[in-house]
């Protein structure tokens, strides 16, 4: 079973301010704790013909290609996906691809990547993004791990 090891609270405004609960969901706790950085990038969907394109947006972002998102978080230490979490403001209505990359430095590689797709609206349930290894998972990690634990990630006390 997976565990959610973040929470991220996003703002994203659709008709009026509709906030909305976005739950990483990462293999393990060593996957998040080998990440650098996340990114998050929201496309807009046809709701008539672009229902499916998570396994082609995430194919194209892995390998370095993101087009032209709605919204873009730039790419930011992974510990700011925790609560209170990345936000936009000005969020479009309609359905919608949540895609989120998990993102190593040294070397640099896309370790993790997930893909939901979700409309914004008040009162939603959170949009859930599982997390899967990238084909450069193995050759990036190559059987680290690391000592930390989220927390001490997280506030600089271990590195």
């Amino acid at each position: 079973m997976r565990r959610a090891l973040l929470a991220v609270a996003l703002l994203l405004a659709g008709c009026g301010n509709a906030p909305v609960d976005l739950e990483l969901q990462f293999p393990s706790e060593q996957a998040f704790l080998l990440s650098d950085f996340g990114r998050l990038l929201v496309y807009e969907l046809n709701p008539d013909t672009g229902l499916g394109d998570c396994p082609a947006l995430l194919e194209a972002a892995v390998a370095g290609e993101v087009g032209e998102p709605t919204m873009d978080s730039g790419q930011l230490p992974v510990c700011d996906f925790r609560d209170p979490g990345v936000g936009f403001d000005d969020f479009p209505p309609g359905p919608h691809a949540f895609l989120v990359l998990s993102l190593r430095d040294d070397p640099q590689a896309t370790l993790l990547a997930g893909c939901r797709v979700a409309e914004a609206y008040a009162e939603a349930p959170a949009v859930e993004v599982t997390m899967y290894p990238t084909r450069m998972y193995e050759d990036a990690v190559g059987g680290e791990t690391s000592n930390c634990t989220v927390e001490s990630k997280c506030n600089g006390s271990c590195q």
